[in-house]
């Protein structure tokens, strides 16, 4: 039966979640709010058309027995995988490998995204694009619609934030959102890829059309649960954009909703209560109210310490905005010492000619100039 089938797919999903559950790290803690959001969603299961356009089972026992298997196995790897945990490339290689000599397009594509999440996030962003590209093809061959957008959502998401192909992101989450229209993905899978679309459309600049699919995916999650936590997520997406549209009120009143949800549900030292912190901030900063800036960059980073420690991106952006609150207020010493803390996180994690690396950049040299250390200035700039 498939939707017997579906159903114990989603709940190997499920019981794979609880028992990392078990053993928690602070990686996992941070991300357990959304995560539970959307493991095992079992809507899916009810799109009897959608299933039945994937590709049935051989007819030999042995065959489907090993297929179903390793679709178990790579249920298993794939929650782990998505909420960062270790998992040896070796075993992920043997599970492709595998899947390939079962020639099933349905287990193949699931091994391929399997590796390319991997790869994103080892930072390999051109490996997971190809890895992408390959497992959608097999995706399409199978008739596994599902993760078919699951897939070009992705390949959204890693093309148009990590590796700046801005036009093939937008390419990849309207084709995202074209799939989503024949399968019962849910309604917070389309607020997902509105909400990157956004965020692509931010990062080029395009602020108004950026708003609009941000205030979409916001819609979207209020009409399910006004206080859930993608609430608190889209809500946060919204402020940035309004921030960057010089609206730092506007900014600031997302962000308090966004800070009482996440408290009631996570307390005041979970890492999204610093992400919103940076975000105000930012607001804060731009009314020129540059001692409470400095205050929310100091308490998410004391935040970001305690949980997912110093070397994250997100630390990254603290210091910058850092830098520019103290760049700001005639503090040039103080300003270049953050830009430089955040120029050695973005090159670890963006590469050298990345635009937040580069942006880095600009932001010490102009500090530098200021400071009157020209020579050094110069040379950056």
């Amino acid at each position: 039966d498939l939707r017997t089938e579906c159903l114990n797919r989603r709940f190997e999903e499920v019981e794979s979640f609880v028992t990392l559950l078990r053993q928690p790290t602070a990686e996992l803690l941070d991300q357990a709010g959304e995560r539970a959001a959307h493991v095992g969603d079992v809507s899916v299961c009810a799109d009897l058309a959608a299933l039945a356009r994937r590709a049935p089972l051989p007819a030999d026992a042995a065959g489907r027995a090993a297929i179903v298997a390793l679709e178990q196995e790579l249920a298993r790897l794939r929650v782990a995988v998505e909420a960062e945990q270790a998992v040896a490339p070796a075993t992920i290689e043997d599970a492709v490998a595998r899947a390939r000599a079962l020639a099933y397009p349905p287990v193949v594509a699931a091994a391929l995204y399997l590796a390319a999440l991997a790869g994103n996030n080892a930072s390999k962003h051109a490996d997971a694009q190809r890895l992408l590209e390959e497992a959608l093809l097999e995706a399409e061959v199978g008739g596994d619609d599902l993760l078919r957008f699951e897939i070009e959502a992705r390949l959204a998401d890693v093309t148009g934030s990590w590796l700046e192909q801005f036009d093939e992101g937008l390419r990849h989450g309207e084709l995202a959102m074209a799939v989503i229209r024949r399968v019962n993905a849910g309604p917070l899978a389309e607020a997902d890829v509105l909400a990157s679309l956004a965020s692509i459309r931010w990062r080029k600049g395009e602020f108004g059309p950026a708003r609009e699919l941000a205030e979409r995916a916001l819609a979207i999650s209020e009409r399910i649960d006004p206080k859930g936590l993608p609430v608190a997520a889209y809500l946060r997406s919204l402020a940035v954009i309004l921030n960057d549209s010089d609206e730092p009120e506007a900014s600031m009143k997302a962000i308090e909703r966004g800070l009482e949800i996440v408290r009631a549900h996570l307390g005041p030292d979970h890492p999204d209560i610093a992400r919103l912190l940076n975000i105000r901030g930012g607001d804060l900063r731009r009314l020129g109210r540059l001692d409470e800036a400095e205050a929310d960059y100091t308490h998410a980073l004391e935040i970001f310490r305690a949980s997912v420690g110093e070397s994250s991106a997100e630390v990254g952006f603290i210091y910058t905005n850092l830098g520019s609150s103290l760049d700001k207020r005639g503090d040039y010493e103080g300003a270049i010492a953050q830009h430089r803390r955040a120029i050695a996180i973005f090159e670890r994690i963006f590469g050298p000619t990345h635009s937040r690396t580069m942006g880095a950049y600009e932001r010490l040299g102009s500090g530098l100039s200021k400071a009157r250390h020209d020579e050094e200035a110069v040379a950056i700039l």
